[in-house]
């Protein structure tokens, strides 16, 4: 199995515990990391033997080098990170719940968005300790 590259967007407290748990899972590579704070990101990134600490998510975003966006980001930008990670092509992580309906459309809010023809979406929400997986691919018609 090839590892899989992934940028951190927020570094309050619990990031910490995804820090400390990551060791355990040699195929994930913690790359890059960014927060709201630009110092208190560069000495995260330098605590946890993180390659680059970026100014903020949309810089992260746009690395190439990313392939999976763990978003650890406040409840009220939740939604705008993880629209612009699956336009930016990223896969994402979350402990926020996510809402996919057979229309290939990501829900939030109330609000939904049709998705991009390009888009092949792993998106993996996080609740209650166990993690739920679905996969949707656009190209595919699958959800």
């Amino acid at each position: 199995m090839s590892s899989v590259n992934v940028g951190v967007v927020a570094i309050g407290d619990i990031s910490e515990v995804y820090f400390d748990n990551v060791e355990k899972h040699p195929i994930v590579n913690v790359l890059r990391c960014t927060g709201s704070d630009p110092t208190r990101s560069i000495e995260k990134a330098r605590r946890n033997r993180i390659t680059r600490s970026h100014a903020n998510a949309n810089e992260l975003l746009a690395d190439a080098d990313i392939d999976i966006v763990l978003n650890l980001i406040v409840p009220q930008a939740h939604d705008p990170l993880t629209s612009a990670a699956l336009r930016a092509g990223k896969r994402v992580y979350t402990k926020k719940p996510l809402g996919i309906t057979p229309r290939r459309r990501y829900c939030r809010g109330g609000e939904s968005m049709q998705a991009d023809a390009t888009w092949d979406a792993r998106l993996t929400p996080f609740r209650g300790g166990r993690s739920y997986t679905k996969t949707s691919s656009a190209k595919d018609g699958q959800v």
